[in-house]
């Protein structure tokens, strides 16, 4: 009855989660991960065989068990892009966790309704909408699923002997490997099993003989797990760091730390009092800390505090040691005092340090004489946290719902200014563009004074695309106004440019620094677009034509590119080379009408230019037998053999100069 209820009441908090749509991350996973589109040994093979954000080189994260997961969900279930599928099964998981931590809590607690109400406090909490409500939360959820399910397993089979003791210690090596390939935090199982253990030191020294098996299988688990991640990453290249994600990584050693603690203590505020819920505090949103920060200290004294509660009430509170202990062990993977990782904080980080804190305070509550007034107590925050639950969900509906929500939670974060920005522009460009570069503004604004390297050229470029859209939208009517707004864009852009080379420059370093190859070029190609539309715009062509071709040397299948540049090469009057850059967009993506008309007009220009295009049937194909055709045609393949070379793709480049040789006869260079 109790674990029905607990269900139940679980149900209620998440009910509305149900019918949202998938938002931030989860829209990149469902819709472009094609590796979940189909149960095959292929797609198995790069799930298991590449790592999570594959093929883009983001971050360094193996999770497998979570694409599989999702794999599951899209394939074998058929949820397809359907988010209800996705959410239900985040529901499920989380649902399998509460239970899990309701068992574990009838072991510890004297009684079942402390057990009860402690799981579900954790059920409702509201620091864990961004892990279920989430879609791209799956990973905390599985991870806990394991990390739970292993340590409940330990509780009962550090009590075996013999085959059952093998057994035991053989599931508890599979939950430890399912834990730690859904998420790294999986990795702190043996340390809450010794926090368990712990509970009774008589007892622990007596049999670390019978126990040890099971601390070795999660040994054997996390070396292997180590092993597979550390083979499966040595073959890609070596991802950037998330500065502004996580600014500590711009600071120095004792800085970091000390900015690490004052977010300790915003992650302990989260837990007690989860009002001001965001999906992001990215940079400067919490401030780094220098040696006077109070925050900083008051933290440092809130952490020794607890710990030194925990450790004094050892022996006349072992319930209260153990949350507490649970909640420390927890925390630490993703505290930035151990390693820096990409994210300074993460609400999705509380997720299982939120168990340690529901029964560390369930623990405290029940110190009251008077049962019945705990158990109002206890009653209220669940009442509480359910309907914070219920009400954030809806702030998980899409990612508009979300950034409009959050922007002002989050009001010196870069990264909200800067999506919503992005959204409000995608959902109608004409009504909402005076807003979207307000966001645009505000994102860039905080960003200024950042060195180049550290600053995502994304961001600027966005507000750059506003400003032109700006000077399009005012260009009938005054020319001179449209001018000055595409002035501006300019400038932005050619910030974003300058962004963009130094993330090139350090993205190559890293590769160096690591002995990986220089297999490819990290540049944004769309900041080069953006650039070369607006010189455009400003009638500067050369320099439109120069920017346009760097693009198509960092990305020389973006088929966006071509069109634009063959324009510009029209602009400046060179008529040939505008056929070959059409030529060469026709030997990337076919024979369409658009590439036709634009040869069409190239041709117009060019002398002996009126045989490019010949009859056939009811369509218009290129005559390649045309001698000005056949000439341009040796240009465009030897220039898409040069922007491959350039894009460090020297099969496909070879690929071009041996189809200039053997097809039309072209006289090539290597």
């Amino acid at each position: 009855m109790p674990a029905l209820l607990l269900c139940g009441i679980t149900f209620i908090a998440y009910v509305n989660s149900f019918t949202l749509d998938l938002a931030t991350d989860a829209n990149v996973i469902v819709g472009a991960d094609t590796r979940i589109r189909a149960l095959t040994v292929e797609n198995l093979r790069l799930i298991f065989g590449r790592d999570y954000w594959w093929p883009l080189p983001v971050d360094v994260l193996y999770r497998p068990i979570t694409i599989l997961s999702y794999l599951v969900n899209y394939a074998v279930l058929g949820s397809q892009t359907d988010p209800a599928g996705y959410h239900f099964t985040n529901f499920l998981l989380h649902a399998a966790n509460v239970l899990l931590v309701f068992g574990l809590c009838r072991r510890i607690f004297d009684g079942t309704w402390p057990a009860f109400l402690a799981a579900a406090i954790w059920a409702v909490h509201p620091a864990g909408t961004e892990s279920v409500t989430n879609v791209s939360g799956r990973a905390d959820l599985l991870a806990a699923l394991g990390v739970l399910a292993g340590l409940s397993l330990y509780v009962r089979a550090r009590e075996w002997g013999g085959r059952r003791a093998a057994v035991g210690a053989a599931g508890i090596f599979s939950l430890t490997l399912f834990a730690v390939l859904s998420k790294e935090n999986g990795a702190v199982l043996p340390g809450l099993m010794l926090v368990w253990d712990s509970l009774d030191f008589p007892a622990l020294w007596r049999e670390w003989r019978r126990r040890a098996p099971f601390y070795g299988a999660t040994a054997a688990a996390l070396g292997l797990a180590f092993w597979i991640r550390s083979e499966v990453l040595a073959a890609r290249p070596c991802p950037l760091k998330a500065y502004l994600g996580n600014p500590l990584l711009m600071t120095d050693f004792w800085t970091a730390r000390l900015t690490a603690v004052k977010v300790l203590g915003l992650q302990l505020w989260l837990m007690l009092c989860p009002l001001r819920l965001t999906f992001d505090r990215s940079y400067r949103q919490i401030p780094i800390s220098t040696p006077g920060d109070p925050w900083a200290w008051c933290s440092l004294i809130a952490v020794i505090a607890i710990l030194a509660a925990a450790l004094i009430r050892y022996r006349r509170d072992r319930v209260l040691y153990f949350g507490i202990g649970f909640m420390a062990i927890s925390i630490l993977p993703t505290s930035n005092l151990l390693v820096l990782i990409g994210s300074v904080l993460a609400e999705r980080f509380l997720y299982l340090p939120s168990i340690g804190f529901a029964i560390a305070a369930v623990a405290l509550i029940f110190k009251v004489k008077d049962v019945r007034t705990a158990r109002i107590i206890l009653a209220t925050v669940l009442v509480l946290f359910a309907g914070r639950t219920f009400a954030r969900n809806f702030d998980w509906r899409n990612n508009f719902t979300l950034e409009s929500a959050d922007v002002d939670v989050s009001p010196d974060s870069f990264r909200t200014h800067d999506l919503l920005g992005r959204e409000l522009y995608l959902r109608d460009p004409q009504a909402n563009l005076d807003r979207a570069i307000r966001e645009g503004e505000a994102a860039a604004g905080i960003l200024s004074g950042l060195p180049s390297a550290y600053v995502l050229d994304d961001t600027i470029r966005h507000l750059g695309l506003y400003y032109a859209a700006k000077g399009d939208r005012l260009n009938a009517a005054s020319p001179e106004q449209a001018r000055a707004w595409y002035q501006k864009a300019l400038e932005v852009l050619l910030r974003a440019r300058d962004a963009s080379l130094a993330i090139e420059q350090d993205f190559d370093r890293q590769q160096l620094a690591h002995g990986r190859p220089l297999a490819q070029r990290l540049g944004s190609v769309e900041v080069y677009q953006g650039l070369g539309a607006v010189y455009a715009r400003l009638g500067r062509h050369k320099e439109a034509v120069e920017a346009l071709r760097y693009g198509r040397g960092l990305k020389p299948e973006y088929l966006e590119l071509y069109a634009v540049s063959s324009s510009q090469y029209l602009a400046l009057g060179d008529a040939p080379m505008a056929m070959a850059i059409i030529l060469e967009k026709v030997f990337l993506d076919g024979a369409r009408p658009e590439a036709l008309h634009f040869l069409q007009e190239a041709a117009s220009k060019m002398p002996g230019g009126e045989c490019a295009l010949a009859q056939s049937g009811a369509a218009m194909t290129i005559n390649y037998g045309c001698p000005a055709v056949r000439l341009q045609t040796c240009v465009a393949l030897a220039d898409l053999a040069g922007t491959f070379a350039e894009a460090r793709e020297p099969a496909r480049a070879q690929e071009q100069r041996e189809r200039a040789r053997t097809q039309f006869g072209c006289s090539v260079r290597p």
